[in-house]
């Protein structure tokens, strides 16, 4: 490590693990998260002159891979979510019926949510992008945050989801709500 990355180090390196731990909450990930952000920024040596502020090039791609580790960690938590719901013993040809009836619930949920929470939900489902969106139906980027947003705690008070007990066809529904709102949350 030559002297300029060392004392680049130094001075950032601890308050950055601090900022990253404020993000992800483990301090261990925090640090992986910190090194990793320095390992990548070394490599590149050439980029350093070009640079005019290295402490918010470090901050930002701190950020920035604090962002990736949360999504990252979000996904998995569905999959792990959706595979335990899968393995269910409850799981009956009538339990089956009535899941069936719920989706069908949620879409009618959806179909009586406000234009534009609706408009945004629906094509946020689609797969269209927050910018998409805006575009089609002529708003700001952040106005169709808030559309979704308002629009899954609709639906999350529609089926009751915000209760702390439920029942197993309750948790499905929340499920199915809790997909669309990370379907919905991904830019």
């Amino acid at each position: 490590m030559i002297d300029s990355q060392k004392s680049l180090y130094v001075a950032f390196y601890a308050a950055m693990v601090f900022y990253a731990r404020g993000l992800v909450g483990e301090k261990q990930d925090a640090e992986d998260i910190v090194q990793d952000v320095f390992f990548v920024f070394f490599e590149k040596p050439e980029i350093m002159g070009e640079i005019k502020s290295h402490k918010a090039y470090l901050y930002k791609a701190v950020f920035n891979r604090c962002m990736n580790y949360i999504e990252a960690r979000r996904r998995a938590k569905y999959v792990d979510d959706i595979e335990l719901l899968n393995a269910c013993d409850d799981v009956t040809p009538e339990s089956i019926l009535i899941w069936q009836e719920r989706e069908d619930e949620l879409k009618e949920a959806i179909e009586k949510l406000d234009g534009n929470q609706r408009k945004a939900i629906e094509l946020r489902l689609e797969g269209l992008s927050y910018a998409e969106i805006a575009e089609k139906l002529h708003i700001c980027t952040g106005s169709v945050g808030q559309h979704i947003s308002r629009a899954t705690r609709k639906l999350q008070e529609y089926f009751g989801t915000t209760q702390k007990k439920s029942t197993s066809i309750q948790k499905k529904v929340a499920y199915s709500v809790e997909y669309i709102t990370f379907a919905a949350s991904n830019n």
